[in-house]
């Protein structure tokens, strides 16, 4: 019984892969590539303020302490302090200041926890749905987003970005959202706001699984050994077999 839950459940996963992708497929607005990389401490720790500044007024990261940021970043616990704006113990785990309820009533959904949010949904898709935002006067907030259309989520960002206004093609008679354009400026150029949201998206990546950090700066050395090792075991094998005929 067992058995064949488990190949339900895995039947179930492969659907949404394949209709994901399937929805991939036929939309017609393209993910951007996010080039992140993990062991770009600096990119990290812009990254770690940007969500600080940006993103716990609303969600919380309940997987993640501070603590083990201010050691994987390398910051004092100082630095730690002020860079995140720690207001009570650096072994706090990341908590928004928004009660579920008040949530509720301003947005009518609790935001979700980001903790894990870059493993669910992927880097392309968070840098693009960061990116993503654009005016809308039938939203009840304003903005609605091309990643995620009807999105409760406040365009927060538009300072940083300016305001972005879409750009739609026929498509049989319906319109088709195919790409942004920028109608009114940010206090950065679209460059500026690229590489911010590349920063912010790393640490997101970095923080649903902060021991993969270690993992890649230590893989390299592993993989120097094994290949050391090939060697000498192929010299060895050479040295054994040199008197076998």
């Amino acid at each position: 019984m067992n058995r064949l839950r488990r190949i339900e459940q895995l039947a179930i996963l492969a659907l949404c892969l394949i209709a994901g992708n399937v929805w991939a497929a036929g939309s017609d607005y393209r993910l951007d590539k996010a080039y992140t990389k993990i062991t770009d401490i600096e990119s990290l720790r812009r990254g770690a303020i940007i969500f600080a500044q940006n993103c716990v007024s609303c969600h919380s990261a309940q997987y993640m302490r501070y603590s083990r940021i201010g050691e994987d970043l390398e910051w004092s616990s100082e630095e730690l302090r002020k860079n995140m704006g720690i207001t009570g113990s650096v072994f706090d785990t990341i908590a928004s200041p928004l009660t579920d309820e008040a949530a509720e009533a301003a947005y009518g959904i609790v935001p979700p926890d980001l903790s894990l949010r870059a493993k669910v949904r992927g880097l392309d898709w968070m840098l693009s749905y960061l990116k993503g935002f654009y005016r809308d006067e039938q939203s009840s907030t304003g903005f609605n987003n091309a990643i995620f259309p009807d999105t409760a989520m406040s365009n927060i960002l538009a300072a940083l970005q300016g305001i972005q206004d879409p750009v739609y093609e026929e498509d049989h008679g319906e319109k088709v959202l195919v790409g942004l354009e920028l109608s009114s400026p940010g206090i950065m150029s679209r460059k500026e706001f690229h590489n911010a949201m590349t920063d912010l998206v790393n640490y997101m990546d970095y923080m649903s699984e902060p021991a993969k950090l270690q993992r890649v700066q230590l893989g390299w050395k592993v993989m120097l050994f094994l290949l050391l090792l090939i060697f000498l075991t192929y010299f060895v094998k050479r040295e054994y077999w040199k008197d076998v005929s």
